[in-house]
């Protein structure tokens, strides 16, 4: 029986790995609050320390690594902006009849209700 390969057998989740790491640093500069960024920052980069760890043991197939990765990213652009600040999806805001800006009380938000 044949042990697991080293993490550098399989060049796929190593890239992935690089990849996770370049976005992550780069959405920390400037982001919309360095305290959420850094609590947010952590979650999806104590996974990918968990993947690295276990690899030998825990090989997962390549579409898991990138649904992983695509899950991550999310994590990583919801830490830069805040969740309730992304920009991506503003475009579809007027189309949908949703207001660009909810205002409760005193309170205003960019987050739209359409519902």
């Amino acid at each position: 029986m044949q042990g697991r390969p080293a993490i550098g057998a399989q060049p796929h989740p190593l890239i992935l790995l690089v990849a996770f790491g370049v976005l992550a640093a780069v959405s920390g500069i400037h982001p919309y609050d360095q305290a959420d960024w850094g609590l947010e920052i952590a979650v999806p980069a104590a996974g990918a320390a968990l993947l690295g760890a276990t690899y030998r043991w825990f090989c997962f197939t390549p579409l898991a690594y990138r649904l992983m990765f695509l899950e991550a990213l999310v994590l990583v652009v919801g830490a830069h902006y805040t969740h309730e600040h992304v920009p991506l999806f503003d475009w579809l805001k007027e189309p949908l009849g949703c207001s660009a800006t909810t205002t409760t009380g005193s309170r205003t938000s960019r987050s739209a209700s359409c519902w």
